[in-house]
């Protein structure tokens, strides 16, 4: 074979390696957080979350206005930031990882990874409607036509809405702890409220209540509230009326705003319960399903209905409890019929199903 051949033979290689990589470029990784997992932000800086919020010193006011614009409700000045690596409480000595193992090991993988920050409070249609035009914009950067999606939590409902509406644009999805069919694990912080580190105040139940977001959480067949005596107790969680009768989050005490109040709610209420019935199985055909989940850490199913005043009127420390995340039940973590997928068992907490080395691994080696 003469130079010239060969020449000309590597060429046609080179050409050929370099016509197949702009073909077959590499999948995009793209991750949508769950509820409370990106800072929010106004023109002054961060609120949520920083150190001194976490230890009580500072508290922002992040709740939503009791009001809606039509369809919409009125936004305030606050908009999502960065989703969460972790919070430093006191520097080098004290704080809490987010999702930061996470992002660093993602960030390693070596292909596209894009992180989709949205304001948690607001209603899960606008997120929806935000995280598409995220997944397009992501394929018309990267000149591809689908994405790996993986969703945590609250989050996973989003992608679990969009797989319905746009199948075509996932290679395939990893959902991690989502609560496909809803459950009460969320009512203790709307009810009786948790700690955010040592700040009781940040995300009270007041300021919950205000958020769309949350509703979304529970389930459509009205389980997971019980009698006195362990029965069960039918509740519409997508009645405003059935939340004041049964004394839930702010009407667990009379109050002169309770009208108003229901009238948000039933708003929120009936926005959750549109975003709740997208996740009802109807394409024809879907990409490759994964989902994680544990099954280690008992995880409330019901609230049972007492006189103790600490809780007010409901208990959520001894109820029903079933294998699951601390979080969300792992009955409650699979997708609805309709939908075939694999599962994979973490021995993590919910916060922390994303840190799991193993998860970590499982979502490494899925595409190559």
């Amino acid at each position: 074979m003469s130079k010239l051949s060969v020449l000309f033979f590597w060429f046609l290689l080179s050409a050929t390696a370099h016509s197949a990589e702009k073909v077959f470029p590499k999948v995009p990784l793209v991750f949508i957080h769950g509820f409370k997992g990106a800072g929010l932000k106004n023109e002054s800086g961060a609120v949520w979350l920083t150190p001194w919020q976490a230890l009580g010193l500072s508290t922002p006011q992040l709740a939503l206005p009791l009001r809606w614009n039509g369809d919409v409700q009125q936004p305030d000045e606050i908009t999502a930031d960065e989703v969460l690596s972790r919070v430093r409480v006191v520097p080098f000595l004290f704080g809490e990882d987010i999702y930061g193992p996470w992002l660093e090991a993602a960030a390693e993988f070596n292909r596209p990874f894009y992180t989709f920050a949205y304001d948690w409070r607001r209603d899960n249609l606008e997120t929806l409607e935000k995280f598409e035009k995220f997944i397009e914009d992501v394929c018309t950067r990267d000149g591809v036509a689908k994405v790996q999606v993986v969703a945590h939590s609250m989050g996973g409902l989003v992608a679990m809405a969009l797989l319905n509406k746009r199948p075509e644009i996932f290679h395939d999805v990893i959902f991690v702890g989502v609560p496909f069919t809803g459950g009460v694990g969320f009512l203790e912080d709307l009810h009786a409220g948790v700690l955010t580190g040592l700040n009781s105040r940040i995300l009270s139940p007041p300021v919950l209540f205000t958020f769309p977001s949350v509703y979304a959480l529970f389930p459509l067949d009205g389980v997971g509230l019980e009698d006195r005596q362990g029965k069960p107790v039918k509740m519409d969680f997508y009645s405003a009326a059935a939340w004041r009768r049964n004394g839930l989050a702010v009407f667990w005490k009379p109050s002169a705003d309770a009208n108003a109040q229901e009238k948000f709610l039933q708003k929120a209420l009936e926005h959750a319960k549109k975003f709740r019935l997208l996740l009802q199985p109807h394409a024809a055909k879907y990409p490759t399903v994964t989902v994680v989940l544990g099954k280690t850490l008992p995880t409330i199913v019901a609230a049972r209905r007492t006189d103790v005043e600490s809780k007010r009127g409901w208990d959520l420390d001894a109820s029903t409890r079933q294998p699951g995340d601390g979080r969300v039940a792992a009955q409650h973590a699979v997708p609805p019929k309709g939908i075939e997928y694999r599962t994979f068992d973490s021995k993590a907490g919910h916060a922390n199903l994303l840190s799991d080395p193993e998860v970590i691994g499982l979502i490494r080696d899925s595409v190559k």
